[in-house]
């Protein structure tokens, strides 16, 4: 591999760390939804969707340099949606203080990660300005 292909190389790992957390984002936000509201599973997997496509669309759109106050505050709501209900998801496993620790620990972490990352994923990497050199002849 070449150096000049590392931009691109890490970037398409960090677009499929992100997709990974995605999946696993949705399945503990649907875990959570239920928990919380008792719908039933399909309807807790669309909306688990939905609040993730909502925080990623949010971001691109502030990324694109849109300047909107509902871009920030769709972006910091769903970022919050889906950590409470990831929370939830993660804390339906075991009842131990440690359990529930890193039950929270983990739920604010994941969409966090995934926010983290579509932002990297989408931003432009510096290049050096090629340096135009004639030659005498």
């Amino acid at each position: 591999m070449r150096i000049a292909n590392l931009p691109r190389y890490y970037r398409s790992v960090n677009a499929a760390v992100a997709i990974a957390l995605l999946l696993l984002s949705l399945r503990h936000q649907s875990s959570g939804v239920v928990i919380a509201t008792g719908v039933p599973v399909i309807e807790a997997w669309l909306m688990a969707i939905g609040i993730d496509l909502a925080m990623v669309a949010a971001e691109l759109a502030i990324l694109a340099g849109i300047k909107s106050a509902w871009c920030k505050s769709i972006l910091i709501t769903t970022l919050g949606i889906s950590a409470w209900f990831n929370v939830l998801g993660f804390w339906q496993m075991d009842h131990t203080v440690m359990a529930n620790s890193i039950a929270v620990i983990l739920g604010i972490f994941v969409p966090t990660a995934i926010y983290g990352l579509v932002d990297t994923v989408n931003r432009r990497v510096p290049r050096k300005p090629r340096v135009n050199r004639r030659r005498k002849s």
